[in-house]
């Protein structure tokens, strides 16, 4: 940090007057001239305007300006009176990274969601001073035009369409995920019963007639019933 000095440099000027004294005692003569030598009032070179002075330039009090100190950037700060200025090392330029993708500027460990080539990826400012931006879809599985997370979780049919999956991404880095049949439920409103996948049981048909009842689901509860095994 360095410290200017305030204004008002004052310039003391001593007048020495003398005047001419009879021979009459070198000591006598010298008394008087001594009792006749007198300083003036301190006369001021010139009246400076409150503020500071640095490089031969004014600034006001609470002014700011940049100056040059070994090589450094510096930011100076007036004062006035006897703190004349202060100066401190100039911040540096904070660095951001543009991604001509999104269109937005990201300050440096910012991380965000570029769309591309119909995925997601997943971006992060570095810098590095040249505004470089790093992306990954290593941690994303992009499915049926979907994009999803580690750890996120959809459904969609199996291939045969007889019943639906349920799918997790795991990721490991090369957006790998994995599917199981959903654990789906069937609903018999006539028993007020539910029942699993796969699980049968018996209820009466019309009043007068027994039929066997299975689970299908697919997606749907589906419930299929029938009598053939009966008499």
């Amino acid at each position: 940090m360095l410290r200017g000095p305030g204004p008002g440099l004052l310039l003391l000027a001593v007048l020495c007057l003398g005047t001419a004294v009879p021979s009459t005692g070198a000591s006598k003569s010298k008394r008087q001239a001594q009792q006749m030598i007198q300083p003036q009032s301190p006369v001021a070179v010139s009246q400076s305007k409150p503020g500071c002075y640095d490089n031969g330039k004014h600034y006001q009090i609470n002014q700011q300006w940049e100056r040059t100190y070994l090589g450094n950037a510096l930011i100076c700060t007036c004062y006035g009176g006897s703190r004349g200025f202060n100066c401190e090392s100039k911040p540096e330029a904070e660095e951001t990274c543009f991604d001509k993708y999104t269109g937005n500027t990201y300050r440096v460990g910012d991380t965000y969601e570029r769309p591309k080539d119909s995925m997601i990826w997943d971006c992060t400012c570095i810098g590095a001073g040249r505004g470089r931006i790093s992306c990954t879809i290593a941690n994303r599985c992009h499915e049926g035009g979907q994009s999803y997370k580690i750890g996120d979780t959809w459904r969609r049919p199996h291939e045969t369409g007889g019943y639906m999956l349920e799918c997790v991404c795991l990721g490991n880095g090369k957006g790998e995920w994995t599917c199981k049949p959903i654990a789906e439920k069937c609903f018999d409103h006539a028993a007020g019963t539910s029942y699993v996948v796969g699980e049968t049981w018996e209820k009466p048909y019309q009043g007068w007639m027994m039929v066997d009842c299975t689970c299908l689901g697919e997606g749907s509860g589906r419930i299929t019933c029938t009598s053939r095994n009966r008499c």
